[in-house]
């Protein structure tokens, strides 16, 4: 459960009688694992456990945090403070979920167990646990104003919210005795030593905040001498102890502090600030970071830090330092949606008020925005690089995400690695970040990076993260399993020639799910004393049985029923499923079978626009009242935003599909993953999902400051059995192929070796070697510079060979410099042939006429009624056009009827109709209302048609050349033809105005009009 870093600091412990301290991760582990099992035997209302049931848990926890809180206090083991802190902290947090106590007031003699608990995970460093905790503070019955303010202060110190805190008025004081008078004295003077220190770590100026609770230790002891009147505030003395440590720690990761030394500029200071105000701590790992020198000029990093580490803070810190001094930021994503979601997060950043580059139209156009950072997919880069390279101009970062992806199987790897190799060519005086929990070979990626830039490369692979998953899979009583298949071949026997297992066979292929979590943050051990077998259902459930008659897990049912029991205890849940398909029918399921809930108002006006894109409220996955939200690739933005909204409010089950697990950022109690194999298109049958993919799945149970704990459990197709701790053999295959290996599972190899291998080259092959082939003179030094090279460099061996067939291969592609369209053919990947052809059209059909978008919509399709096959060279993927035959029907061909029917539906899109009614031309089935085909159509295909008509657009501007002297002259609607269609619109004005309001399609052209 337990990450390296944590699990070490945990045996950092002194003695505590009858406590293996070598085996405190296991121990912690297993009390967490005791209360998963336990929360699933009772329902909503009844979860007081069996006193029996908890009884030696709640003893060992209560025994050891009252151990450990004397060792804090005794301040005999400074240099295992941390370790103490933490741990004593963790025993009082599992004590409150084993059984959950009543809010306590500040005292003379004791101080609240939760308060006492936010401060020691302060003290511990760990901040996360220590702002999930704070938001449970409440004020108990009867607590004096002084005293709840001064909770309020250390919950609002705890999470952060440093302005708030200062905001808080002066307590009222409690006249009554004079220990009364006296103690509440003590508490207004912690109070104010908080806001002083609150003060300091927003930048201002002020009295030293020590001061106040060293005075408040000192007076919590006070005797006359001449009376002989004596008192000990045992409580105040000791909040105050724990303040003063806590608040030293604070320091210590103050985002300003660490900062400090790299302030550049005023507008830099202010945009520190800014960000201090959300989230004013460092975490450990990036003060090491920034440490080892992360926020130098200069300085490089490869960051491998685990899912959930904060990762995105240390890019951030580092986006500021290049913007602040004036330099540009080039921040590359995997997929559109995560672009959508990081121009959010540079708008928070850098304060502006609107992303001007939102649309996601322009991927495949020679425009660029003005932004400080530009957000951008590998594909719109290299087109970029390629057609534009002097936009790069005054970049000084580039900043990789989810780098990962050079290292995939699959088209887009080699994409996004030839991106990276021709950014270390194009801007090598930039520092380069790339950054993923997946990767390997974090080591070799820095060693890398430093070799090609000449300059320092930092491997940042700190194994720490704030929060803790345990992970397990279902298992079933082996004796029940043999059952089963018993009765499995008795069906078989019974139904001779028939080929189906009958229906009663099914309804009694019911068994108990188990869970078996490991106590360990990876399943290496072989020791069954480091896994914990607990039951998480109170009911059996239903096993499948396939064609001939051998059990399977039937997953997706048994993960709905996991879901809706945690569901009931008020856990929120992710369900990754395989597909959109499957989530859309589980989300329906799960809504006949749990409570319902009605979408917030605040969320209305987005849905009425979602609504109207549409055309009609029952083609969208979101309801006027739903019980389960899906999410997967086939959800517009837009819903996708609503989606992951509710999810965060008050709906707690979400399905989704694995692929999408990377753009899944929600807090998470648990995680049910519904297996482990998936449909492989490339061998025509199902094969075991890749490990990365499930442990990032995984890595969505918890979040830190929310759910800091959370657990992952694997609902396996296999059916396991387990008796007298004895497995069958598919744990082991789970344990040995996925969970062994640890978030860092990803070897990355560079996809531009592969050209030594494969003989047949691939559409996607050609075209990274038309663009080394443009590249003339620096072909071979962008060679040099891929990682490949690097790694023959590295074994001792020549890269002459490599150097030497690739230039070869590039040099069948074309030669540089003969004409413009030839340039275009190599930058484009397209044929120069046919656009020599278009320009040959275009001249002789009154190109300059052409007005409006609709006129150039029309303009170029008349052109591919000519020539249908055309279309098929202008799409990069082969597996766009497969795409799109199947859109308009399975036995449409590439002809002039599908190029008229491309062309209605285009226009109709242009035009502002809504999805419902595009999708009367697609071959939508009838018993799917959400317009899955026409979905794909928009999400999928779109951007591909995009680029096709921008290349014709490029040509288009060659031909228009000839009719005006200024190439500033030549019409918009042209140049900008592809964010156009894409975006669905009909002008500039139009699409500025869309932009601008943040609107959709139908509704931007509604209220355009208006």
């Amino acid at each position: 459960m337990f990450n390296k870093v944590t699990a070490d600091i945990l045996r950092m412990l002194p003695p505590v009688k009858g406590v293996d301290i070598e085996r405190m991760p296991q121990l912690l582990s297993k009390v967490y694992a005791h209360i998963v099992g336990l929360k699933t035997k009772y329902e909503v209302g009844i979860l007081e456990f069996e006193a029996e049931e908890i009884g030696d848990d709640y003893r060992t926890l209560s025994e050891l945090a009252f151990t450990l809180e004397l060792y804090l206090e005794s301040g005999k083991f400074e240099e295992k403070q941390n370790a103490i802190a933490y741990v004593a902290a963790m025993s009082h947090k599992l004590m409150d979920k084993l059984k959950t106590r009543q809010s306590e007031a500040l005292d003379t003699d004791a101080i609240p167990a939760d308060v006492a608990a936010v401060l020691m995970f302060i003290v511990g460093g760990y901040i996360a646990d220590a702002e999930e905790l704070a938001n449970r503070i409440t004020r108990n019955e009867g607590e004096s104003d002084a005293g709840w303010q001064l909770k309020m202060c250390i919950s609002l110190l705890a999470k952060g919210k440093l302005k708030e805190l200062l905001e808080i008025p002066e307590a009222r004081l409690e006249v009554g005795d004079l220990e009364l008078y006296a103690q509440e004295l003590l508490w207004i003077q912690l109070t104010v030593g908080i806001k002083a220190f609150a003060n300091k770590l927003l930048g201002g100026e002020g009295e030293d905040w020590q001061q106040y609770v060293r005075s408040v230790i000192q007076l919590a002891t006070f005797k006359d001498e001449e009376t002989g009147y004596r008192f000990d505030f045992v409580g105040v003395s000791r909040l105050g102890h724990l303040l003063l440590m806590a608040m030293n720690v604070l320091e210590h990761h103050s985002l300003l502090r660490g900062i400090r030394p790299y302030l550049i500029t005023p507008h830099h200071y202010e945009l520190i600030l800014h960000k201090i105000v959300q989230r004013p701590y460092l975490w450990q790992n990036h003060i090491n970071a920034i440490e080892q020198g992360f926020l130098k000029a200069g300085v490089s990093s490869v960051i491998t830090f685990p899912t959930g580490a904060g990762k995105s803070t240390l890019l951030e810190l580092k986006i500021l330092q290049h913007v602040a001094s004036g330099g540009q930021v080039v921040y590359l994503v995997p997929t559109h949606a995560l672009e959508y979601q990081v121009k959010g997060m540079m708008e928070h950043l850098l304060q502006i008020e609107e992303y001007k580059d939102i649309s996601l139209g322009k991927e495949f156009t020679t425009e660029e925005d003005d932004e400080p950072v530009k957000v951008m997919t590998p594909e719109r880069c290299s087109t970029l690089l390629a057609l534009k390279p002097s936009a790069f101009e005054g970049v000084t970062l580039v900043v990789m995400d989810e780098f990962h992806i050079i290292g995939e199987d699959g088209h887009r790897s080699l994409g996004a690695m030839y991106c990276l190799v021709s950014l270390l060519s194009t801007v090598p005086d930039a520092d380069f970040v790339l950054s993923s929990a997946m990767v390997e070979n974090g080591k070799e990626m820095s060693e890398w990076i430093a070799d090609i830039t000449g300059r320092t490369c930092l491997n940042l692979s700190m194994a720490w993260k704030p929060t803790s998953q345990l992970q397990g899979c279902v298992v079933y009583p082996f004796d029940r399993c043999l059952e089963l298949r018993k009765l499995a071949l008795q069906d078989k026997q019974n139904r001779g020639n028939r080929k189906w297992p009958s229906s009663n066979l099914r309804k009694r292929l019911t068994a108990t799910p188990y869970c078996l979590f490991s106590l360990q943050n990876t399943w290496k051990s072989d020791k069954m004393a480091d896994y914990y077998l607990t039951p998480v259902l109170d009911h059996d459930v239903t096993i499948g049985v396939n064609s001939s008659w051998n059990l399977i897990g039937n997953r997706n049912q048994v993960a709905k029923e996991l879901a809706k029991k945690f569901s009931a205890l008020g856990m929120k849940i992710i369900v990754f499923v395989e597909n959109p398909v499957q989530a859309n029918s589980l989300v329906k399921q799960l809504d006949g079978e749990i409570g319902l809930q009605s979408y917030p108002v605040t969320l209305q006006s987005n849905i009425k626009s979602i609504y109207e894109e549409f055309g009609n409220a029952n083609c969208t996955y979101i309801k006027d009242e739903m019980g389960a939200v899906p999410h997967h690739s086939l959800l517009l933005p837009e819903e996708r935003h609503v989606i992951e909204t509710l999810f965060r409010g008050k709906h707690d089950i979400m399905v989704a599909t694995a692929t999408l697990a990377q753009g899944v950022n929600l807090p998470a109690d648990v995680v049910l993953i519904a297996g482990e194999d998936r449909y492989d298109v490339n061998k025509d049958g199902r094969g075991l999902m890749d490990a990365h993919e499930i442990l990032n799945a995984a890595g969505r149970a918890g979040r830190a400051g929310f759910r800091s704990q959370g657990a992952a459990i694997l609902v396996s197709n296999s059916v396991i059995g387990i008796q007298n701790n004895e497995l069958t053999d598919a744990w082991f295959s789970l344990k040995k192929n996925i969970f062994s290996k640890g978030d860092n599972c990803l070897m990355v190899n560079d996809p531009l070796g592969k050209f030594m291998e494969e003989a047949e080259l691939s559409k996607e092959q050609k075209l990274v070697l038309m663009k080394l082939n443009l590249a003339g003179e620096n072909e071979r030094r962008i060679l040099s510079k891929s990682l490949y090279a690097f790694q023959l460099r590295k074994r001792k061996k020549e890269t002459d060979e490599f150097l030497e067939k690739m230039v070869h291969l590039s040099s069948q592609y074309g030669e540089v410099g003969r004409d413009t369209l030839l340039e275009l053919s190599l930058k484009s990947g397209i044929n120069r042939q046919l656009l020599e052809d278009f320009y040959h059209w275009l001249n002789g059909s009154k190109a300059d006429r052409a007005s409006t978008v609709i006129d150039l919509l029309k303009l170029y399709c008349c052109w591919l009624f000519e020539r249908p096959v055309a279309l098929k060279e202008l799409l990069i993927y082969e597996s766009t056009l497969e795409q799109m035959l199947k859109l308009f029907g399975d036995e449409q061909e590439l002809n002039v009827s599908l190029i008229r029917k491309l062309y209605a539906v285009l226009k109709q899109y242009v035009m502002g109709c809504d999805l419902q009614t595009i999708g009367a031309s697609f071959d939508e089935r009838k018993n799917d209302p959400y317009l899955t085909q026409t979905r794909k159509f928009v999400i999928k295909v779109m951007p591909e048609l995009s680029y096709a008509f921008s290349v014709l657009a490029m040509v288009h501007i060659q031909v228009l050349k000839e009719f005006y002297l200024l190439e500033e002259d030549i019409p918009m609607i042209v140049k900008n033809f592809a964010t156009y269609l894409k975006e669905g619109v009909t002008s500039e004005d139009m699409l500025r105005f869309k932009t601008e309001r943040r609107m959709m399609r139908v509704e931007a052209h509604r209220r355009f009009k208006e």
